[in-house]
Parts: C-alpha cells; sequence; structure tokens
C-alpha cells in the first residue's frame, strides 16, 4: 500500500484473501456518506479482518458518483475490533442477487490512507489485557486440562473451558489463568429475543457464532468457582452474564444466594453482573446481597429503537430505567464504592436483516 492520496480510499478483499486498493474511489460507509480522516485510526493490534461475500466494495469517484469495485476483483471488506474498541460507523457495500446474511459480528467500515489500513472506530478502554497475545492458546488448553483435572464434575468449569478453547473467549479464558475478569454463565433462558444475539436465533437461516449454555449451575458449583477465583486473581472480577448464556436475572434468586454465599467466604475482588437490566426488583435483591458492579446493555433510550432490536419478552425500556434509578440511589447510600455502566451501541442506522440485504426492518437513528 504505497499509494498516498489525500482522502481515505476503497480497500477490498480478493478471493484469495489479499487486499485490493482502488485509489481512484474515496471510502463510504453503510449510508454513503465519506469516510474522512478524523473518523478513523490505524487497525489496532488484535483485530480481524473480515470479507464480506456477496457484497460489492463501494466508493465515491471523482465526481461524487457512486461506484462499485467488480465481483471479479472480490467482495467489500471489513474489520472486526478487538474489546477496547467502538466502532462508529458501519462498512459501505452494495448486496447481490446471491447475498445471504452474514454472522453475527460488529463489522466496522476500513479503508487506507498514508500507506495504512485504518477503521472507522475509537478507544473506549485498556485493551491489553483482552489481545490475543495474553491468551496463548496452547498456554490456554494446558491450564483449562489441569482444571479439570482438579475439578472434574464443575459444570461451570466445564462449560467455560469449551468457550476458552473453542471461541478464545478472554473472561472464560481468565478463569483458568486464575486473574483479571472471570466468567460465570448461570441462564441457559432468557426474556429478550435480541436480533444480534450471538448463541441463539429463532430464524433458521442464521447461525449463532456461540453455543447456548444448557443447564442451571448448582449453587455449589457456583460458589466454589467464584471464590477461588476471588480469593486467587489479581486485580480479580466476577462477572455474571456471558455470552453464552441468557439473560442472567432470569436466575436472580440462585445469584443472590450464590453472592451472598461467597461473601461470607471472602470480601476480596468485585462481584459484576452484565444484564438487560430488565427486572428491577431483581437488581435491587442483588444489590442488598452485595453485588458491587453492574454493566446494563442498553442500545438505544428511544422505546422504539430499543424495542426493534431487544424485542423483549415481559418487560419494557421503563424497566430498564428504573433498574437504573434503584441501582443509582442504592449506590450512593452504600459506604464502599459501587460501579455502573450502560453498554450502548452507537449505529446511525443500525439494522438487522434490512443491512444484510434480506429486506428486514430498520431501526431508527440512535439519539
Amino acid at each position: 500500500m504505497r499509494h498516498l492520496t489525500d482522502y481515505p480510499f476503497t480497500v477490498y478483499s480478493t478471493a484469495d484473501g489479499a487486499i485490493g486498493e482502488r485509489h481512484t474511489l474515496r471510502a463510504v460507509d453503510f449510508a454513503g456518506n465519506p469516510l474522512v480522516p478524523s473518523d478513523l485510526i490505524p487497525v489496532p493490534e488484535g483485530a480481524t479482518l473480515a470479507m464480506l461475500p456477496q457484497r460489492l466494495a463501494v466508493g465515491l469517484d471523482a465526481h461524487g458518483r457512486r461506484s462499485t469495485v467488480p465481483a471479479r476483483a472480490g467482495w467489500a471488506l471489513a474489520a472486526l475490533l478487538p474489546i477496547g474498541y467502538t466502532r462508529t460507523q458501519l462498512p459501505g457495500y452494495e448486496t447481490t442477487p446471491e447475498t445471504q446474511a452474514l454472522p453475527f459480528f460488529g463489522y466496522s467500515a476500513v479503508a487506507g490512507w498514508r500507506d495504512k489500513l485504518y477503521v472507522a472506530a475509537l478507544r473506549t478502554d485498556r485493551p491489553e489485557r483482552w489481545l490475543p497475545r495474553s491468551f496463548e492458546l496452547q498456554r490456554t488448553a494446558r491450564l483449562v486440562r489441569e482444571r479439570l483435572a482438579a475439578e472434574p464434575e464443575n459444570r461451570v468449569l466445564q462449560q467455560h473451558a469449551h468457550c476458552a478453547l473453542d471461541y478464545q473467549c478472554p473472561t472464560a479464558s481468565n478463569l483458568f489463568f486464575r486473574r483479571w475478569e472471570g466468567a460465570i454463565a448461570v441462564s441457559p433462558g432468557c426474556n429478550a429475543r435480541c436480533v444480534g444475539c450471538i448463541s441463539k436465533q429463532d430464524e433458521e437461516a442464521l447461525v449463532s457464532p456461540q453455543d447456548r449454555l444448557r443447564f442451571v449451575p448448582t449453587l455449589d458449583e457456583i460458589v466454589a468457582v467464584a471464590v477461588a477465583h476471588l480469593e486467587r486473581a489479581p486485580d480479580a472480577i466476577l462477572s455474571f452474564g456471558q455470552g453464552c448464556e441468557g439473560e442472567p436475572l432470569l436466575q436472580a434468586r440462585l445469584i443472590e444466594r450464590a453472592i451472598r454465599a461467597i461473601r461470607a467466604v471472602t470480601s476480596r475482588g468485585t462481584l459484576n453482573i452484565n444484564t438487560n437490566a430488565s427486572r428491577p426488583r431483581a437488581m435491587q435483591r442483588l444489590y442488598d446481597a452485595g453485588l458491587d458492579s453492574l454493566r446494563a446493555s442498553t442500545i438505544s433510550a428511544r422505546e422504539e429503537t430499543y424495542d426493534a432490536y431487544y424485542r423483549p419478552l415481559g418487560y419494557s425500556l421503563a424497566d430498564v430505567r428504573q433498574s437504573s434509578r434503584r441501582w443509582s440511589s442504592s449506590c450512593a447510600t452504600r459506604a464502599s464504592g459501587s460501579f455502573s455502566c450502560a453498554t450502548s451501541t452507537s449505529i446511525p442506522r443500525c439494522c438487522c436483516r434490512a443491512c444484510h440485504g434480506r429486506g428486514g426492518r430498520r431501526l431508527a437513528s440512535l439519539p
């Protein structure tokens, strides 16, 4: 990539996985807006470049007209960002008659500029502990074997061994490295039908990239894994609510009992939940039991957008707001520190099947 232009230009994937370039085309995002340097950062360590099959790469020619790269040259290109970065724009492309739905990953717009590949993203966290080099697979496999040999009956460890080895899940892997943020999945059920769910899809044509948890662990299984992690891991966090499960609040009674049992043994570390915050009273019980931290998934504060993505069952965005207010009020009165954050995806024209050329409903712009 030696051609220098004063604008980000279109890049694409060739059939053999090489990077193709169209220096005469200005790179655009999914909405057709030209990418500008202020939108972009160099593709970070740990990112994965992904071909978008049956999708033509697009750009704007010298006259500002939309133009496509022929299919014989290759297909559109996107980037999958590592943890610690947030995408800001979706990749631009044109569909073809053969276009099928893509797997549910977070595709970000990419472009070539100044002798490098760039991506439309922001750095929003410290990524060092989430990079692939921190999870060398052979070492992970050895640690998994040793832990399972020591605790062969614990199904929580068996589940997260699968996640660590087959999906390279960082929080699952951390259970075996005994460090940082570790995972405990508890709920096979869910009260939402998220369009982008990575562990269960209702539509037969859409394949989930992960397997959903198929059992509810016992209290003893949870406590054994949690206490071991909190007692030994540096900067220990233990998180309920993982990508391989449904909504953890459906098992709120079990989690409440687990928190009390864990805190009866150790005061070390942080107990966290990743949740859709759909059950305010359950959230209050978990807080009262000793939960330290909350990450609430909220793709939008607009009800129509929220409902279109989450497709909630038996709750509404008003319940999420109430959970947030209860948590904030409770944190204000607790002597020790408690933490919360809302994980919201900024997608100017977030879509489900529509953005993959399948004619689905397009979601409204986010606030």
